[in-house]
């Protein structure tokens, strides 16, 4: 008959063995780093983000300009004409390349407004390879594209539309990583999107200026 007090001996005794104390000690080795990068990996993560400024620029008020007459493409404007900015960037640690684009970051305008010209004012550096695609413009959306666009790297998209301050503005992409991109809104004072951009991350000094 066997002794009770044999099993926890035999348990001792096992783990004692010199081959046992090698393994376990090289597992406990081996987890530290692998905890360490698993949680490193988890937080490096891409986070596209935009800024729609909230001050608007009027270029053009019906029933403000009785003598003047704005035409565009030959064609007489009888609507409001307004200026917006907007400012995109990647606010995550990951970079998000090209090829990561599953669906293109556009830029649409509420009730389908008419974009009269769309151009980007800014880059963070060339290198990122921004691209506006302004085929679209009559429908009210323009898309933008890059090569890669590392942490901190982004650019400013200045619009001029047909339609008044209250039209509502939004973007809109999906990326490897990040379904829905991140939309700051106006907190505060009215700012620049170069002094919003640089007070939300902090990274006055570090970062270009963006030059209105």
């Amino acid at each position: 008959m066997t002794d009770s007090n044999d099993t926890p001996n035999a348990l001792l005794a096992f783990f004692s063995r010199p081959v046992v104390v090698i393994v376990a000690s090289i597992a406990s080795i081996v987890a530290i780093p692998l905890s360490v990068y698993f949680y490193v990996a988890s937080r490096e993560t891409p986070q596209l983000t935009y800024f729609v400024h909230p001050a608007k620029a009027a270029v053009v008020r019906t029933g403000q300009t009785s003598r003047l007459s704005v035409q565009f493409a030959g064609q007489d404007l009888t609507s409001d004409v307004t200026a917006a900015q907007i400012a995109f960037w990647n606010a995550g640690r990951r970079p998000i390349h090209g090829s990561a684009i599953l669906s293109p970051l556009v830029i649409r305008m509420g009730n389908k407004a008419r974009i009269l010209e769309a151009r980007l004012q800014k880059a963070s550096r060339d290198v990122v390879g921004l691209t506006v695609d302004s085929s679209r413009l009559s429908s009210g959306e323009v898309e933008i594209r890059w090569s890669i666009l590392e942490q901190n790297d982004g650019g400013v998209l200045q619009i001029v539309y047909a339609g008044d301050d209250k039209v509502e503005i939004q973007a809109h992409a999906i990326l490897e990583g990040q379904r829905e991109i991140v939309r700051l809104d106006y907190e505060g004072r009215i700012s620049t999107p170069s002094e919003e951009y640089t007070r939300r991350q902090g990274w006055q000094g570090q970062l270009f200026v963006y030059a209105i």
